[in-house]
């Protein structure tokens, strides 16, 4: 795998800009819940987007998921023809209540390019602290890639690490930060990002808001660094029992282009069913609404354990 490929996985985990549009592959590896809210998720992770999202916020509520997901995703190169990528994930959370009060999350993606096939590891630990008025989360995580496909002599490494905090009060607001990238092996070329959210359960009805900013450290020194930001909006409504709808919208903020300044906005939708207590089925999409060819849409089956 090229280094500058490498390189750049972590720009994705912030829910990639207009500046990282190429990255958008990058984003497919992440769940099909975070698909249907267009990456909101800072101050509640559930399952598997923990690891992407917030290494600490999982842990505000005890869950015991193992899920599997399969993504496609498609956006236009240099020439505006479709490039398709495809995601096959796995992910395992752990945030039942332990005498040394700390939650593990662990996760594997395949990913699948018109070039390359690449593996990705990501893990979360978090300490939590919960009582009946209030929970907190302080976590840290972390994201390995090795292209183990490439010969000898092609073989490079990427590692970067996260940092989250997280609150819940009285299981009715949730709030949420994440740190990107704050620790890597190549300071000099990924982004670094901040990340903040926050969600309100009222009934069957949870409101939700996210924002988050990237700062581009490849800017020259002397230069002026880039801060793009992305803001999300989302609300999810209770069917009936164990039956879940999302509904999402993304703004990117603008940036220089060759064509001027530029934004991007997203929309982005999702379904739960949870079959038995024990087996749920997820399904997320999320649109371009400026740039049609640009889409993901992702599978998830999780299982959940009698211990959760």
């Amino acid at each position: 795998m090229r280094l500058t490929t490498l390189a750049v996985l972590a720009a994705a985990l912030l829910s990639a800009s207009p500046a990282h549009a190429q990255l958008r592959q990058y984003e497919i590896m992440r769940p099909a819940r975070s698909h249907g809210t267009a990456g909101l998720g800072r101050s509640f992770a559930a399952g598997g987007n923990a690891l992407f999202l917030n290494p600490a916020a999982f842990a505000l509520a005890s869950q015991y998921v193992l899920g599997a997901t399969y993504t496609v995703g498609s956006q236009p190169d240099l020439d505006s023809e479709k490039v398709f990528s495809h995601s096959l994930g796995v992910e395992w959370t752990d945030s039942t209540p332990n005498a040394l009060h700390l939650a593990m999350a662990l996760g594997y993606n395949l990913l699948i390019t018109d070039d390359e096939t690449t593996n990705h590891f990501h893990g979360s630990v978090a300490y939590v602290y919960r009582s009946s008025a209030m929970s907190f989360a302080l976590g840290v995580g972390g994201h390995y890639s090795e292209d183990f496909f490439a010969g000898p002599h092609e073989k490079e490494t990427l590692w970067s690490g996260d940092v989250g905090l997280g609150f819940n009060f009285l299981n009715q607001f949730m709030i949420g930060f994440a740190g990107y990238n704050v620790l890597n092996n190549h300071m000099e070329d990924l982004p670094k990002g901040f990340g903040g959210g926050l969600s309100y359960w009222t009934g069957p009805v949870v409101f939700a808001f996210d924002v988050s900013s990237m700062v581009d450290t490849t800017t020259r020194s002397g230069k002026e660094k880039d801060v793009l930001m992305s803001y999300i909006g989302g609300v999810q409504y209770m069917l009936v029992k164990d039956v879940f709808v999302r509904a999402a919208f993304r703004f990117d903020g603008e940036e220089e282009t060759p064509a001027g300044k530029a934004a991007e906005k997203s929309l982005a939708g999702g379904i739960t069913a949870i079959i038995g207590q024990r087996v749920g089925f997820e399904v997320g999409y999320q649109h371009n609404l400026d740039a049609p060819e640009d889409f993901m849409v992702g599978l998830t089956i999780e299982m959940y354990s009698p211990f959760g």
